[in-house]
């Protein structure tokens, strides 16, 4: 089965040319590019889980027992097991997942007096503050400059290419 961008601004050139991962694919991954001096973790998120337990698939029992399958059910193990509905990470935790836990929120629920917020960072210029005329790496770099110690992206090309400028910058 391969992989399609269902978002118009995307490209699609690649629609159907490469397959989906699965879940453990993506734990071997990083437990082999992990070192002892450099941990590569993984970020789980249930995705709309109200919706695939109505329909019969509950994706918690099996991202639960793929956790357990792994060795990675504590609070050490470098996972964290995400969701927008915290009824999922609750019912995650009562069937015995010892994982840390993230509550993703939307940019709707931003608190401005502790500045949370769950964020993915996109090159779409739909979703470009006028700030950065149009340029998404602009994003990426006033984020590293303001300390930002971890970010997730639709574009990892982007986000690394931001990093590399940012590090010149320090002279590292």
């Amino acid at each position: 089965l391969g992989g399609i961008s269902t978002d118009a601004e995307r490209p699609q050139q690649f629609n159907g040319a490469y397959k989906v991962v699965t879940f453990q694919q993506i734990i071997d991954l990083a437990k082999s590019r992990s070192i002892p001096s450099r941990t590569v973790a993984v970020y789980p998120e249930t995705k709309n889980p109200t919706y695939h337990r109505n329909i019969g698939l509950p994706l918690e029992d099996k991202l639960i027992k793929l956790i357990n399958d792994t060795g990675w059910n504590s609070k050490t193990a470098p996972i964290f097991v995400q969701s927008f509905e915290p009824g999922s990470l609750k019912e995650m935790r009562g069937k015995g997942l010892n994982t840390r836990v993230i509550q993703l929120i939307n940019a709707d629920d931003y608190d401005l007096k502790t500045g949370k917020l769950t964020y993915t960072f996109r090159n779409e210029q739909r979703r470009l503050a006028f700030d950065y005329n149009k340029d998404p790496k602009a994003e990426y770099l006033q984020f590293y400059r303001l300390g930002i110690d971890g970010l997730f992206s639709d574009f990892a090309d982007t986000a690394l290419e931001a990093r590399k400028t940012y590090l010149q910058e320090l002279g590292r």
